[in-house]
C-alpha cells in the first residue's frame, strides 16, 4: 500500500512537472530566450537553484534601479522652461560638396589668362610654377577669388 502511494504521488509530480514544461512551452514560447526550458530540463538540482538565483538578482537589481529613478524624480523636482522664437530669415547650414570626379583644368588657358596677363607682376615663372598654383587653388582656397576670362 505504501509503495503505490509512493508511486501515485510520484507520478502526480511527474504530471505537475510535464503540465507546467508543456505549458510554457506552448503559451510562453517568449521564455526560451531566458533559458526557462533548459532550466526546468535541466539533469542537476544546483543548475536550477543557480539559475533562478542568477535570475532573481537581476530582478532585484532591475527593481531597485526603477525604485531609485522613480525617488529621484519625486523628491529633486525640475522646472522645464521653453521658449519659442520666431525668426523672418533662416540661414541654412554651411555645406561643401566635393565632386567625385577629378578636376580638369587647362594649364595652358590658367598661363595664359593669369600670368602672361599679369606680366608687370609675375616676372619670371615656369611651368612648374603654373601647375603648383593651380594645385594650390584645387586642395587650397578655391576658384572662387580668381576670374578667368
Amino acid at each position: 500500500m505504501q509503495k503505490m502511494n509512493k508511486s501515485s504521488t510520484l507520478s502526480q509530480k511527474q504530471g505537475k512537472k510535464e503540465l507546467v514544461r508543456r505549458t510554457l512551452a506552448e503559451d510562453y514560447p517568449g521564455l526560451d530566450y531566458l533559458g526557462i526550458h533548459s532550466v526546468l530540463n535541466a539533469r542537476y538540482s544546483w543548475y536550477r537553484i543557480l539559475w533562478f538565483s542568477i535570475l532573481s538578482v537581476c530582478l532585484l537589481i532591475g527593481l531597485f534601479t526603477i525604485y531609485r529613478i522613480i525617488h529621484e524624480y519625486v523628491q529633486v523636482p525640475s522646472a522645464t522652461l521653453i521658449n519659442v522664437k520666431s525668426v523672418d530669415k533662416l540661414l541654412l547650414p554651411q555645406l561643401t560638396v566635393c565632386p567625385t570626379n577629378a578636376a580638369n583644368i587647362d594649364l595652358e588657358k590658367l598661363e595664359k589668362n593669369l600670368f602672361v596677363a599679369n606680366k608687370n607682376q609675375i616676372k619670371e615663372y615656369s611651368k612648374e610654377d603654373v601647375f603648383n598654383f593651380a594645385f594650390y587653388m584645387i586642395a587650397g582656397s578655391g576658384f572662387q577669388v580668381v576670374f578667368l576670362n
